[in-house]
């Protein structure tokens, strides 16, 4: 999924959290220090722990649930998730990259 759009970031002491755009609906995902929740855009929510390794830039996300939608774009983020290994960030923005070298763009980019 290169180069999906969003509209908007969030952000409050240690946790932030990212929008991504879809037709159907809104997908978000909100990391705090060591956890995370989401919602795809068909409203299924999903959350887990992380863990992030700054300095080669590698991430770990460990879902807690299988989360289940029946829209294509919700299942791309999914299985991203489900898979992440790296990222790279900036003020507003993060992306998330799969092993299959998919990137989940999420933030600001106006």
């Amino acid at each position: 999924i290169n180069g999906l759009g969003s509209y908007g970031i969030a952000s409050a002491d240690d946790t932030k959290t990212f929008y991504t755009e879809a037709k159907q609906g809104a997908s978000y995902i909100t990391f705090a220090s060591s956890t995370f929740n989401g919602k795809l855009s068909s409203g299924v929510t999903f959350s887990g722990t992380w863990e992030a390794d700054g300095k080669h830039q590698t991430i770990a996300l460990h879902l807690q649930q299988k989360a289940s939608s029946s829209l294509v774009i919700d299942k791309q983020i999914y299985n991203i998730l489900s898979n992440v290994t790296s990222y790279s960030s900036g003020a507003s923005f993060l992306y998330l990259n799969d092993k299959n070298h998919n990137t989940l763009r999420l933030g600001d980019f106006r």
